[in-house]
């Protein structure tokens, strides 16, 4: 089986801003932007990210989307998944 791959997207302002999207990008946020971004099969991970992540990777499926988290991008690209 061949392991499923992650794909990463943030939320970047107009002009560039990633930090603290919760100031400017969740007021906004409802069910229909949720259905628009692909949220409707969604799942927060607490804890462990990078594990949870790599368990994730070995379950059947397409591919995995992590959203929002410029830190939490940088975990997954410069540690092994």
């Amino acid at each position: 089986m061949t392991a499923r791959k992650v794909a990463a997207g943030l939320f970047v302002s107009l002009d560039g801003v990633v930090e603290a999207p919760e100031t400017w990008h969740f007021p906004y946020l409802n069910e229909e932007m949720g259905a628009a971004v692909g949220w409707a099969n969604a799942a927060l991970i607490e804890g462990d990210v990078i594990a949870a992540v790599k368990e994730l990777k070995q379950q059947p499926g397409g591919t995995i989307t992590l959203a929002g988290s410029p830190t939490g991008v940088l975990d997954l690209t410069y540690r092994p998944v």
